[in-house]
């Protein structure tokens, strides 16, 4: 199941979403909402199974896509979809330990926010953690 459910992430082309919202007449199956909602179970370890040795890089990797199209489409993404990627990516560096201690202190207190900060840098220092590993 885990496999799948990161197979349908990665799969997911952030462009047709984006485009189809613009037109009321095309609802798509899926919306940025549902895209959000989708990184927020990930990131929930409620599947801990997700985060095993053996999809933990498979499952970066979607997510490092993702927010790098969020980046692409920022005038048409707003920061709260572009703060759950972050916070699945926050998740995953956790998951992956290869962190150092002050940056998984960043992390645990983004990922305790819920990926909600009221410092703007601190969206900033999670994409540069992320970013790195």
């Amino acid at each position: 199941m885990a496999e799948a459910i990161i197979d349908y992430y990665a799969a997911i082309n952030l462009e047709n979403i984006v485009g189809t919202t613009k037109l009321p007449s095309l609802l798509p199956d899926l919306t940025i909402i549902h895209l959000g909602y989708l990184e927020l179970v990930i990131a929930s370890k409620k599947i801990p199974e997700i985060f095993n040795t053996q999809y933990i890089d498979k499952l970066n990797n979607a997510m490092l896509e993702m927010y790098d199209a969020k980046l692409s489409l920022i005038n048409e993404i707003d920061l709260s979809s572009i703060s759950k990627s972050l916070l699945l990516g926050a998740q995953i560096q956790l998951s992956k330990n290869l962190i150092s201690l002050e940056e998984r202190k960043i992390l645990q207190e983004f990922v305790d926010k819920g990926g909600n900060v009221s410092e703007e840098s601190m969206y900033t220092t999670v994409s540069q953690i992320i970013n790195s590993k």
